[in-house]
């Protein structure tokens, strides 16, 4: 939305439409009228957060409406709240939808295996408003590939720390194609744009972009583990094949996180659905019991990261 804009200032400045026609089409482009509901396309490019979908009283079907109006128009990151498990069904068969049922909130855009995720309260109701998370995505890419080092999370994070911004501003740091792709908040977004010029010891650009490229998300690989039980040192030392002692070591040594939180006690039981993630070594799920072995061990699937 804000590059058709620009767009349509660039044809004013160049003469190729008028003025008047211009600001014509401005007054007509804010709303879009799809019967049972007016969208606002230019709430992004007035507040920086796009408009938010309040569930309650919506159909199914005008909910996926709704959405699919506002993708069209470049708003692909989009929050729905009060959302039924009905709604979410039918929503998630059109476009990826992370819905949390004990919220009742729906997300639309970022990608729903993200570690790092923004909090947002308040809704219409209760508050008088409702919460627009204010995430912007950035593509950090070498001037010149062929002189580039191959870069990593680790150099990409460490040279956005580099320009003293806190690291609770920035979410996940996706790489494909030796580019990074950086979720952060709107508020940094323009500081790192103007400031970011080297990773490692490579010249980079970096620029503001609406989503993540297509297959830029390693699909998981599948396995089957053995494991003695469902602690979490357990779980750790089956895994990455390593010593039950380094399994705890790296508990002790706050590296380990189940579903984001920090985890200190290497006697925690993994459940079923939780995801662990291990500085240094990656993540994994564990996505379904499979039975037990004759000697009384279990035999469980994993999607390993």
């Amino acid at each position: 939305m804000e590059s058709d804009v620009k767009r349509l200032l660039e044809r004013v400045r160049d003469g190729s439409v008028s003025v008047d026609d211009a600001l014509l089409q401005l007054k007509m482009s804010p709303f879009e009228d799809i019967g049972y509901a007016k969208v606002d396309l230019h709430r992004k490019i007035r507040q920086g957060a796009a408009e938010v979908i309040y569930g309650a009283g919506k159909t199914p079907e005008q909910i996926a409406g709704i959405v699919a109006a506002m993708d069209a128009h470049g708003q692909n990151r989009i929050l729905i709240t009060r959302m039924s498990p009905e709604a979410a069904a039918y929503v998630e068969k059109t476009v990826e939808l992370d819905y949390r049922p004990l919220s009742r909130v729906g997300i639309v855009g970022g990608f729903p295996d993200a570690e790092r995720k923004i909090a947002c309260f308040g809704n219409e109701n209760d508050f008088g408003f409702e919460p627009s998370p204010p995430i912007a995505i950035l593509c950090i890419e070498p001037l010149s590939q062929k002189f580039s080092d191959d870069l990593t999370h680790r150099d990409f994070l460490g040279s956005l720390i580099g320009l003293g911004i806190k690291r609770e501003t920035l979410g996940d740091i996706i790489i494909t194609q030796n580019r990074g792709y950086v979720f952060c908040l709107e508020s940094i977004s323009q500081y790192i744009i103007e400031n970011l010029f080297k990773v490692k010891h490579t010249s980079v650009s970096c620029s503001l972009c609406d989503s993540l490229p297509e297959n830029a998300l390693p699909e998981p690989k599948e396995e089957s583990v053995i494991i003695s039980s469902m602690r979490l040192d357990v779980g750790i030392s089956a895994i990455y094949n390593i010593s039950r002692n380094k399994s705890s070591a790296l508990v002790d040594g706050e590296k380990v996180f189940i579903n984001g939180k920090l985890i200190t006690g290497s006697s925690k039981n993994i459940e079923i659905g939780d995801t662990v993630s291990v500085r240094g070594y990656g993540r994994f799920r564990y996505k379904e019991i499979l039975g037990d072995t004759r000697k009384g061990r279990t035999r469980v699937l994993c999607e390993i990261y």
